[in-house]
């Protein structure tokens, strides 16, 4: 991320363009939460695959259950991505000042005579920035996260479990047993999620898998990071300021699947501690349990169970954001222009 402008106007570009890419791929986005919750894979449909999760949720649910939880979600993606582009950016303008205040006097000098750029943040730098945004981000809307997690794979309540009944808040400790896998059901309201989810676990229930998230914030920082680099490995030099759609499409989508790949076992982790058993049953207590009992029953692969989702759904939704995002941005600088021009603004204004 290297706008130039300041950073209201990038966050609101950058959730307007999450918002939308959000909205675009969300039944994907539906399906990978399924496979990730899902403790069994088999070759007879179900959730076994991305083809074999589409159809059955179709057949047994409906066109609806692909978009269960969509308001919440669209809310938390407003709200947070606007929320990490905001301090990305001001962090990244506050860090970019400061190594230029430490240059060399004669330095400073020569940058401002020839409208030198701010100096390279490096990769520590750029991580670090990233992870502090997404810390703040992440935080706020872990709430309406949680809610968009149940409302995704709401399912009918079940007692049939052996050594517990309904509500049960127990783990199902180190049992093979499928039991806690169900049929999916029509999702309750936002507002009935969110007492739900008090009533089982207090207010911070709301946060239920944050550590993962907390380590999770690596994503977009490396993201980030792969974006700026594939940037400056794939686009000539003339157009890396103003790259085509195409170009970013496709950098910021490359950058995203690198990304997922790294952190998926943190992704798949924190979906399973925020999902409620049919049950009512918590299948984990932490996330190094989510570990230990997946790599037990599943082994190494286990932990990357709906992996292809969530890579084509983060190389989807990752490039549309960032077109919809550099387009927005150059309707700014457009408005900005023409403001100046006609007199409404001075010219030496600051976006």
């Amino acid at each position: 991320m290297t706008s130039t402008l300041p950073p209201l106007a990038q966050a609101t570009s950058g959730s307007l363009g999450a918002v939308v890419s959000n909205a675009l791929i969300y039944p994907l986005d539906t399906v990978t939460t399924r496979l990730q919750a899902s403790r069994k894979r088999t070759s007879k449909g179900g959730y076994s695959s991305i083809p074999a999760a589409i159809s059955t949720i179709f057949r047994t649910e409906g066109l609806a259950a692909f978009y269960s939880g969509l308001g919440p979600d669209s809310l938390s993606t407003l709200l947070s991505q606007f929320l990490y582009f905001f301090v990305y950016s001001a962090l990244r303008d506050r860090f970019q000042a400061r190594k230029a205040s430490r240059a060399p006097p004669t330095a400073v000098g020569q940058g401002k005579a020839k409208g030198a750029k701010p100096p390279v943040l490096s990769a520590v730098e750029e991580l670090a920035i990233g992870c502090l945004a997404g810390v703040v981000a992440k935080g706020a809307v872990s709430p309406l996260s949680m809610i968009t997690v149940r409302a995704q794979t709401s399912s009918e309540p079940r007692q049939e479990v052996v050594g517990g009944k309904e509500g049960d808040k127990r783990t199902v400790e180190d049992s093979d047993s499928d039991d806690d896998e169900g049929g999916y059901g029509r999702a309750p309201s936002a507002l009935a999620l969110a007492k739900e989810i008090y009533e089982e676990q207090g207010i911070a229930g709301f946060w239920s898998g944050f550590q993962s998230t907390i380590i999770l914030t690596l994503n977009p920082a490396i993201t980030f990071y792969a974006f700026a680099t594939l940037k400056r490995a794939l686009i000539p030099a003339k157009h890396r300021e103003h790259p085509t759609p195409t170009q970013t499409f496709f950098s910021g989508a490359l950058a995203s699947a690198i990304a997922s790949a790294v952190t998926y076992p943190l992704i798949l982790a924190k979906t399973r501690l925020q999902f409620k058993s049919p049950t009512g049953r918590a299948l984990y207590r932490s996330q190094l349990d989510v570990f230990r009992r997946t790599l037990k029953k599943q082994g190494i692969k286990g932990l990357y169970q709906g992996c292809e989702s969530q890579l084509l759904k983060g190389f989807l939704s990752e490039g549309v954001k960032l077109v919809v995002k550099d387009r927005i941005e150059l309707l700014i600088v457009l408005a900005h222009r023409l403001l100046v021009a006609r007199g409404k603004i001075p010219a030496n204004s600051s976006m």
